[in-house]
């Protein structure tokens, strides 16, 4: 069985190219249409411009149904920023709900027992098999999970079961018997352009290994987005009090919110914000404002 990596979009602009051992200095960095220099610390309002405080960023958070905070999974900056929007958001609602797209949905009956103080950390890798289902280190997410556990909040495991992404990936989604069919979303939407050409970008860079074709591909990112987007719509309808749901998520399934932000609109209408951390090196030095409602300029 290949090993199916959930794409994250390693870059959104032109890599520099330099041919000289000397690394010339940055630009600043601005969003486009503005003309203010933008520096680490920064909060962007994306849609004027606006430089925003942390606490004013909070509230303009707390008016969304589901706030998405996307991360390239190895950068620590973007944990932290994730981990201080769970704090700012939790202190105005108490109810928050926080979504996980490193935890399959049929984890979650581990995940309630974990949240609500009943297993250890070391018991609860080892029943979702943290290894096998994500793989990265547990240690970039021991902050977010520990504040959590200790305000026993409600944590919701979004994705789907790599093994089933894999088979799809292998052999396309028409080949998956119905007990794997089941363990995926019911419904796939193949009709956005835009989306598959994301997608179709990135799969010119992602190891082929048993990937089938790109058409395979695609259908096993859909999978992992789709299940997400259902598991989430279902959050949305079945919520008896008030409270956002946080989701914590690879920027590559928000950005431009072409993928995962879409697709819960269509199952179910609701509010919805997005944010993204930019490092202050970020290779592409004039922001496109449609890539989130708000980016953050990380500290490195």
């Amino acid at each position: 069985m290949i090993k199916f990596i959930p794409f994250v979009l390693a870059g959104l602009g032109i890599l520099w190219l330099a041919n000289c051992s000397v690394t010339p200095p940055l630009q600043p960095l601005i969003l486009q249409g503005y003309s203010k220099s933008l520096k680490p610390g920064d909060v962007v309002q994306t849609a004027n411009g606006e430089i925003l405080t942390f606490e004013f960023l909070i509230t303009h958070l707390s008016k969304a149904e589901i706030i998405y905070v996307g991360e390239t999974h190895t950068r620590l900056d973007d944990h932290r920023l994730q981990l201080e929007i769970l704090k700012g958001l939790q202190a105005r609602h108490p109810s928050l709900i926080l979504g996980l797209e490193m935890v399959p949905k049929e984890a979650q009956p581990i995940l309630d027992q974990y949240s609500q103080g009943l297993i250890s950390e070391k018991v609860f890798l080892e029943r979702i098999e943290w290894e096998k289902i994500w793989g990265y280190p547990f240690d970039l997410y021991r902050g977010i999970f520990h504040w959590a556990r200790a305000r026993h909040l409600k944590i919701i495991g979004l994705n789907a079961p790599i093994g089933v992404v894999n088979h799809i990936a292998q052999k396309g989604l028409a080949a998956l018997p119905p007990t794997e069919r089941s363990r995926v979303a019911s419904d796939f939407h193949f009709d956005y352009p835009q989306h598959r050409e994301l997608i179709r970008q990135q799969y010119a860079h992602h190891p082929q290994g048993k990937i089938k074709n790109f058409e395979t591909f695609y259908e096993a990112q859909l999978a992992w987005e789709e299940t997400m987007a259902e598991t989430l719509a279902q959050t949305l309808k079945g919520l008896s009090r008030e409270g956002p749901v946080l989701v914590l998520v690879g920027r590559g399934h928000i950005i431009n919110k072409l993928g995962l932000p879409r697709l819960v609109q269509i199952r179910k209408a609701h509010t919805y914000k997005t944010i993204l951390s930019i490092p202050p090196d970020y290779p592409s030095r004039s922001l496109d404002p449609k890539i989130a409602d708000y980016i953050w300029i990380s500290e490195k």
